[in-house]
This record gives structure tokens, C-alpha cells and sequence, in this order.
């Protein structure tokens, strides 16, 4: 039965399309992008012992399309159709080629086979939804994925440096026991910082020495 919810995120396109206008246009989004997210890539293939990967909520593809280029087998799913087209034309644009599958689903409705995928993540999208919701989705990717990489932004964010204004910044407490409510089980945690484009010129002391802005956590099923 297909879950109703208020949140289709259906605005995330324009979004996505004025950061890039900010950021001087595709390439330098992506470039910039990806080595933000060095770290949390390093993660990613680290974790998935080269099998088949689903990224959840995918958006505009950093991620997935930086590991498919490097030869991993990558599904992304989005619910918003334009989001996807504007991944599948900034992925053909910087690497020269489109390898990603993407699929419009909501992580909502994971019809996929159990343990169809070795490693199901999600950078950024779970905490814009409410606790039932998050757990529901969390148990679904612990079905149709082997391992789950949740990430989500900290309270060490600043209100100008979120992207869609909605994030809710629960503590690490509150996730770990969703995760476990959800028949997860922690195995390992990382942090990583966050550092939009526009602020790598410090504006205070406070942002030199805050803690890292993202919180990983790799999960199994208990």
C-alpha cells in the first residue's frame, strides 16, 4: 500500500539549480562537490566490497555518479523526475558518460529483493521527515540492502547553511535509538565536516573550531 506523506521535497529542483548558479555553473559544482565528499566516497566503497549500491534520494548525483564512474553498479532513486534528469545531465556532462541507473521511487515503497543490494546510503535526506517515517524507511533499506549508510547534518550547522530550511537537527542519542527501533544495529560511526563553497572564507572564530558537521552511521540488521 503506497505511504501518504506531506513532503515530496517536489521544490529540492530549484534547489539544486540556484546552488549551481552560485557555484559558477555544473563543472564547478561538481568538482567542488566531490571533494567535499571525498571522505564519505572513501566510506562508501570501503563498505560495499565492491557489490551493488542504492543510494537513497539521490538527488543530483554527486555521489552515486562519482563511484559509478569508477566502476561500482550504482542505482539512485529520487521522486522528483526533473531532479533525476538534471543527475543523468550533470553526470553525462563531467564524466563523459552516463553509468547510474536511476529510478523514480520513494524511499517509502522499497520494492527491491531482499538483500538485492550490498549497500543502501542516504547522505542528507532522512532528517527532513518526521521519526515514524525515517524508521519506516530505515527498516525497508535493512531488507533490500546487506549494510545501510545513514548520514545526516549535526546541530553543529548554521540555519545559512542548510539547503532547504526544513533539517531537523535531532541529537545523535535520538538517531541511534530510531536506528534501533528500526531492528538496526551501529556498527561503526564516522564524522565528517561540511563546508559550503561560499564560506571557505571564515567568517568567525566559532567556525574554525565547531565540530565536524556530519555524522555517518553504518548499520546492519539486527
Amino acid at each position: 500500500m503506497s505511504i501518504k506523506y506531506n513532503n515530496e521535497l517536489e521544490d529540492w529542483y530549484d534547489v539544486y539549480k540556484n546552488q549551481i548558479e552560485k557555484s559558477g555553473g555544473n563543472k564547478s559544482y561538481m568538482e567542488f562537490k566531490i571533494k567535499h565528499k571525498k571522505k564519505l566516497i572513501k566510506i562508501l566503497k570501503k563498505e560495499c566490497n565492491n557489490g551493488k549500491i542504492l543510494e537513497i534520494g539521490s538527488g543530483t548525483g554527486i555521489v552515486c555518479s562519482q563511484l559509478a564512474s569508477e566502476g561500482f553498479n550504482v542505482t539512485g532513486i529520487d521522486v522528483n523526475e526533473n531532479i533525476i534528469k538534471l543527475a543523468e545531465e550533470l553526470e553525462k556532462e563531467y564524466f563523459g558518460e552516463r553509468k547510474v541507473k536511476y529510478i523514480k521511487k520513494s524511499m517509502f515503497e522499497l520494492d527491491f529483493q531482499e538483500k538485492e543490494f550490498d549497500l543502501a546510503y542516504s547522505v542528507g535526506v532522512l532528517e527532513h521527515f518526521d521519526d515514524d517515517m525515517i524508521m519506516d524507511t530505515i527498516k525497508q533499506q535493512l531488507r533490500i540492502a546487506k549494510k545501510v549508510i545513514i548520514v545526516i547534518p549535526t546541530k553543529w550547522f548554521d540555519d545559512d547553511e542548510t539547503l532547504h530550511g526544513d533539517d531537523r537537527f535531532l541529537t545523535l542519542k535520538h538517531w541511534r535509538n530510531m536506528i534501533d527501533k528500526s531492528d538496526g544495529k551501529i556498527i561503526k560511526e564516522y564524522s565528517y565536516p561540511f563546508k559550503q563553497k561560499y564560506y571557505q572564507r571564515i567568517k568567525n572564530i566559532r567556525k574554525i573550531f565547531r565540530p565536524k558537521a556530519y555524522r555517518v552511521f553504518l548499520v546492519e540488521e539486527k
